[in-house]
C-alpha cells in the first residue's frame, strides 16, 4: 500500500489522472526479480484532471472505499484517491484479515456499503472520529490479533486524513498536495522502520 501511494503521487501530476475510489483489485504486485514491484489498474474508471466527470458511472468507485466527499457529489481532487487507498487500507486488515467470510457478521463496515450515499458518508464521518470508544475506536477493534501491530500506523493515517479545527473534523482538499502525500509516506516508512526493529509484533498492542 506504501508503493500505491508513492506511485499515485508520482503518477497523478505527470499522467493528470484522478481514479474517485480505490479497490483492493487496485494494489497489484509485480515481480521483483523483473524490476517491478506493483502497478496501479482499473485506470479504466480514471477521469482526466479538468474534463469534467468521469463517464463510467455518476459517482465512480467501489461503494465501501468511496471517499466521504465523492458520496456527496462534491468534485472529485487528488485527496479522494488517497482516502479510498486508505479505506481499502483498513478493509485488508478489519475485514480479509480474518479469513474468508470469518469477519464478524456484527462489522461496523457493514456501514460502508449499506444504505444510499448519504447515510454511507454519515457512517464514515461518524467512524474516523479519534474517539478510541466510539468512532475509529469501533474499527481498530475489528482487527484481528495478528494484526494488531498496524494500529498505530492506522491511528496515525486517520490523523493525517481527518485532522480536527474549531469547526470539526476536516475532510476537505489541501491546496498543496505534499501536504498529504509526505507525512503519510513518512508515516509508511517509520511503520517500517519499527517493524524491522521488532517494535510492532502482534503481542505489542499499542
Amino acid at each position: 500500500m506504501q508503493r500505491q501511494f508513492e506511485g499515485w503521487s508520482y503518477n497523478r501530476p505527470v499522467a493528470g489522472l484522478g481514479d474517485a475510489g480505490g479497490s483492493v483489485k487496485d494494489p497489484s504486485f509485480g515481480n521483483k526479480a523483473d524490476g517491478h514491484s506493483g502497478m496501479l489498474i482499473d485506470l479504466d474508471l480514471a477521469k482526466e484532471v479538468g474534463s469534467g466527470r468521469s463517464g463510467a458511472r455518476h459517482q465512480t468507485g467501489t461503494m465501501e472505499f468511496m471517499a466521504i466527499e465523492v458520496l456527496l457529489n462534491i468534485d472529485h481532487t487528488y485527496r479522494h484517491d488517497l482516502e479510498s487507498f486508505f479505506y481499502v487500507l483498513i478493509w485488508q486488515f478489519a475485514r480479509n484479515g480474518w479469513g474468508k467470510d470469518k469477519y464478524s457478521k456484527d462489522s461496523k463496515l457493514r456501514a460502508w456499503y449499506a444504505g444510499n450515499y448519504e447515510d454511507i458518508a454519515n457512517a464514515k464521518l461518524g467512524h474516523m472520529s479519534k474517539a478510541e470508544n466510539m468512532g475509529f475506536g469501533f474499527i481498530l477493534r475489528e482487527f484481528p490479533p495478528k494484526f494488531r501491530g498496524v494500529l498505530p500506523l492506522s491511528r496515525v493515517l486517520r490523523d493525517i486524513f481527518f485532522p480536527y479545527n474549531d469547526k470539526g473534523l476536516i475532510v476537505g482538499t489541501p491546496q498543496d498536495p505534499s501536504r498529504l502525500y509526505d507525512p503519510i509516506i513518512k508515516a509508511y516508512d517509520d511503520a517500517i522502520t519499527q517493524f524491522e526493529l521488532g517494535n510492532l509484533t502482534h503481542d505489542k498492542f499499542i
